[in-house]
């Protein structure tokens, strides 16, 4: 019986902003083998340069892939919506 990693990821892209990288966003694809779900994972680090004491915000969320699809970000949005083309490509 083959053995599947619990969870796979793949990126479906990043963004960063800010001259020092200070605003970082990244979407990945990603599926749980464990849980069947399949979902986009929403990471990101903001750090205010003004206020480097303080700690940066960082957070992850998961999106459901059709939410995704409908609204998320131009780039990583496209990224999924061939890569889905791809599975069903009969060439």
């Amino acid at each position: 019986m083959e053995t599947l990693v619990a969870v796979q990821r793949q990126r479906l892209g990043y963004n960063t902003k800010g001259a020092m990288g200070e605003s970082e966003d990244w979407w990945d694809l990603v599926f749980d083998s464990d849980e069947l779900r399949f979902f986009v994972e929403h990471s990101w680090d903001r750090v205010q340069l003004s206020k480097l004491e303080q700690p940066s915000n960082v957070g992850t969320v998961e999106i459901d892939v059709n939410t995704f699809l409908r609204e998320g970000p131009e780039k990583p949005r496209l990224a999924l919506a061939r890569r889905l083309g791809k599975l069903f490509n009969n060439d």
